[in-house]
């Protein structure tokens, strides 16, 4: 997309097309909102892809949210030191101040909506680790059914 820029002010000058990106694309701090939005899409993108991966178990969904969310916490954390060596088209470019506290706040909103929006499968939790890792599992955390068969599975030493 980024790489098309021109050629979009052009076919907009073309057809007498007045639009926002035509003017815009040449203010500076525009242009980085515009990469920050374009670089957080794809990984949008990357997650959703994940996502939608064929015969995807629950846990190995909620491993792709939890890896995500770790993801989202990087970012934050080194947009706070004015670092987005993660973001292939920001990386290049000197952001500090109002601007990297604007692109915070963003990957804060999108933190916080990300969890919102699985909070069922944080719900669940004890169950899906108690799937993926029945071995590390503590007993306690099971369900009453499954209390007195995990300790033989997790004593059994042929497993």
């Amino acid at each position: 997309m980024w790489e098309l820029r021109e050629e979009t002010v052009m076919f907009l000058e073309m057809k007498s097309i007045q639009c926002d990106f035509s003017t815009n694309v040449f203010d500076e701090d525009w242009r980085l909102d515009f990469k920050f939005a374009i670089d957080i899409m794809e990984k949008l993108k990357e997650f959703n892809v994940k996502l939608q991966g064929n015969g995807l178990f629950a846990h190995e969904i909620y491993a792709h949210i939890t890896s995500f969310q770790m993801k989202l916490a990087l970012f934050l954390r080194q947009a706070g030191n004015n670092r987005f060596c993660h973001f292939p088209l920001l990386k290049e470019a000197n952001i500090f101040g109002e601007l990297a506290a604007n692109y915070q706040v963003q990957l804060d909103n999108l933190a916080i909506e990300v969890g919102r929006r699985f909070q069922n499968f944080k719900n669940l939790e004890p169950q899906l680790n108690m799937f993926s890792s029945p071995f590390t599992t503590y007993v306690d955390l099971a369900t009453e059914d499954l209390q007195l068969e995990l300790p033989d599975l997790q004593a059994n030493n042929d497993l």
